[in-house]
């Protein structure tokens, strides 16, 4: 019976030993694994704001410009020297004087634009207003990744 225990003891201690390195191995590449999908996951929501928000129509459909002749040519989004967040100010506000629209729902009325006060659109400003926040950062992560390779 002591052997027995013994052994026990010893098949429990191995098994214990086994467990804990593959919990420390899981937890070594779990949060990477996480981090990927996650990852994943942003550029596949940031690809279907780009689908949804007709964005290729005018930087085309692998953001190196449109070439529609019923939109504007956008600019090249693959050569952009754009920060991310100018970027994602001038996705969400739209760019003044240009007929770049802005996609944040709630722009200039009830989110803040370019740090100017609350208040209605500015005339030359067209806003869309179709997307959330979450969903433009989204999408700046997807034209960082695919598009500007950063």
């Amino acid at each position: 019976m002591e052997g027995r225990t013994m052994t026990s003891v010893k098949g429990g201690r191995k098994f214990w030993l086994a467990a804990m390195a593959g919990a420390t191995l899981l937890a070594a590449t779990v949060p990477g694994a996480l981090a990927q999908d996650a990852d994943a996951d942003m550029l596949k929501e940031g690809r279907r704001v780009y689908v949804e928000g007709s964005c290729a129509n005018c930087h085309g459909p692998k953001g190196a410009g449109g070439v529609s002749v019923d939109f504007p040519k956008g600019p090249n989004l693959r050569t952009s020297a754009l920060d991310r967040q100018t970027m994602l100010d001038i996705i969400s506000c739209g760019l003044p004087g240009t007929r770049m629209p802005g996609w944040l729902k709630g722009a200039y009325t009830e989110v803040s634009c370019f740090g100017e006060e609350l208040g209605p659109i500015p005339s030359g400003v067209q806003v869309n207003g179709a997307f959330t926040l979450e969903e433009l950062e989204a999408l700046v992560t997807y034209i960082e990744k695919d598009f500007m390779r950063r």
